[in-house]
């Protein structure tokens, strides 16, 4: 049996709504994928690079729509080549 919570015009959904509203367009595109999933960007914490799976990273074959869980664990910062552990999550 289907849920009501989070449908058209609850509570649940005014707020998940409010939430992207304050992100702008951009922020928007990033914490949204497929049917209302949130995204999470990872960040460096060495350089401050930011992996963004809507983008993933073309120059190591990664395609956009990776999440950073699915990245090989030999997978390193393509700025400072720090190890993806040195990552964090940020947003989301």
């Amino acid at each position: 049996m289907p849920s009501e919570a989070g449908a058209a015009g609850t509570p649940q959904r005014e707020a998940g709504r409010e939430r992207l509203d304050g992100l702008g367009q951009v922020g928007r595109q990033r914490a949204r994928s497929g049917a209302g999933t949130w995204v999470t960007s990872y960040q460096c914490a060495v350089c401050g690079h930011v992996f963004d799976p809507a983008v993933g990273d073309p120059d190591t074959g990664i395609p956009p729509g990776t999440r950073f869980e699915d990245l090989p664990d030999s997978w390193t910062c393509p700025v400072c080549g720090s190890s993806k552990a040195d990552f964090e999550p940020v947003g989301g």
